[in-house]
């Protein structure tokens, strides 16, 4: 399954603490949830950053501690092109 989100910014942006610091950012964005009528805001945590626009993310699902668990995979977000209103 596939959501719709929408990047509005680079809310923050860091390096992980370690031995190999890698760069991180916190993005603020509008996720489109099936059977909810207005897109909500979220902050999502990326490795790359990404443009503002429109995307094609990736649900991923998984079990946590026993718990299912529900991930956006950024890393595979596909921008999409919005067409011209005519």
């Amino acid at each position: 399954m596939k959501l719709n989100v929408e990047v509005e910014r680079i809310a923050r942006t860091g390096m992980t603490k370690g031995t190999t610091p890698k760069p991180y950012y916190i993005l603020d964005c509008y996720v489109t949830l099936p059977g909810i009528k207005f897109p909500q805001a979220v902050q999502l945590f990326a490795g790359e950053p990404l443009n503002p626009g429109m995307y094609s993310v990736p649900l991923v699902a998984s079990v946590k501690d026993r718990r299912p668990s529900f991930d956006l995979d950024l890393s595979e977000a596909l921008q999409v092109k919005l067409s011209a209103a005519a």
